[in-house]
């Protein structure tokens, strides 16, 4: 399965490529943010390097105000994708 992501606009642009430690984004609902937030730390865990039983760790946290909305709009949108 291949599954590509281009951010669409520069301001999801510069966050999906932002390697700072913490990082947020806000704007218009259905601007792609939930998106991005969720293929961010995809995309940093495919840079990592494989320890020595050739697995890639990583640990995150993506927060939002509420956890209804952290549930219908992150979890769903990684759902969705992954």
């Amino acid at each position: 399965m291949k599954i590509e992501y281009v951010p669409a606009g520069k301001v999801l642009d510069a966050f999906y490529y932002d390697d700072s430690f913490v990082s947020g984004i806000r704007g218009p609902i259905g601007s792609g943010k939930s998106t991005a937030a969720a293929f961010r730390p995809f995309r940093h865990l495919l840079q990592s390097e494989p320890d020595r039983q050739g697995q890639r760790r990583a640990r995150w946290a993506i927060i939002r105000n509420t956890y209804p909305e952290l549930k219908t709009t992150t979890i769903k949108t990684w759902h969705q994708w992954f």
